[in-house]
């Protein structure tokens, strides 16, 4: 007898697939890799995204050293995990016992991260860019306010001065005014 539908999980779902169906899944479908790492416990989904960007087989002894002592067990249980479910995938390198993330799982993932990237912004016109202050004249604007900040904190120094138009409350303001 199954269980009813609503009590099996993604990860029993993909436990019980044969390999093949499971590696056409990881190929066909980027969602289902999301969703997979969605649905990984911690320590699982922070193995397979530290290994997500390496392109060769990691021995396992050198996966098995990430861990203290104490957490060897938990460590195991995960990549036993990974390996039940055809993320971590066994491998001959270099004479030893080693793993690979599964490669279409990991072209999907990366391209999933890559897209959430934020691109970078667009550059300023070069009359507006003249304007601006440099990176050095923000570095010793911010020590400025920082350090009077600290010294109001300990009671050495007067209130930091006000910047205008640094806050949300004046900005709102300026507009009701110029309304």
């Amino acid at each position: 007898m199954t269980a009813p539908l609503a009590e099996v999980s993604f990860l029993d779902f993909l436990t019980a697939q044969p390999p093949a169906r499971v590696d056409a899944l990881f190929t066909a479908s980027s969602h289902a890799c999301a969703a997979l790492l969605r649905a990984l416990p911690p320590l699982p989904r922070l193995l397979l995204l530290r290994l997500l960007h390496l392109d060769a087989a990691l021995p396992e002894t050198e996966l098995a050293s990430w861990a203290k002592a104490d957490a060897a067990a938990s460590q195991a249980a995960a990549v036993a995990t990974l390996r039940r479910l055809r993320v971590l995938l066994p491998e001959r390198a270099a004479g030893c016992e080693a793993l690979r993330l599964h490669p279409s799982l990991a072209l999907h993932l990366r391209a999933a991260v890559h897209e959430l990237a934020p691109e970078a912004a667009p550059e300023a016109p070069a009359e507006v860019a003249a304007l601006l202050p440099g990176p050095a004249a923000l570095a010793a604007h911010a020590d400025a306010r920082w350090e009077a900040l600290l010294l109001f904190l300990v009671g050495s120094g007067p209130p930091p001065a006000r910047v205008p138009g640094s806050t949300c409350v004046a900005r709102a303001a300026r507009q009701r005014h110029s309304a």
